[in-house]
């Protein structure tokens, strides 16, 4: 199972559209989109789990074309860094 980062979203797409778009290169296994805490507003960008084969032929497919109007940025997320934890010693 690989994530998928999806950046320069059309802010206006919903979890099913990002879903309908990528199915075309297999199974979704979960989307997430990211939006501002405060706000509620999509950020436009977000991530989609599919199966690694699967995934990588999406990145290759989707990186860089056009979707709503604007150039997608798709490629294999990072990991996500531990958060920094302050310790205090009295």
């Amino acid at each position: 199972m690989k994530s998928i980062y999806i950046g320069n979203m059309p802010y206006s797409y919903d979890e099913e559209d990002v879903r309908e778009h990528f199915e075309q290169y297999g199974d979704v296994n979960s989307v997430k989109l990211i939006f501002d805490k405060e706000t509620q507003r999509p950020k436009g960008y977000g991530f989609v789990e599919m199966e690694d084969e699967e995934a990588g032929n999406a990145v290759e497919g989707l990186n860089g074309t056009q979707w709503g109007g604007r150039t997608i940025k798709v490629n294999e997320a990072n990991p996500r860094k531990p958060r920094f934890q302050v310790t205090r010693k009295w």
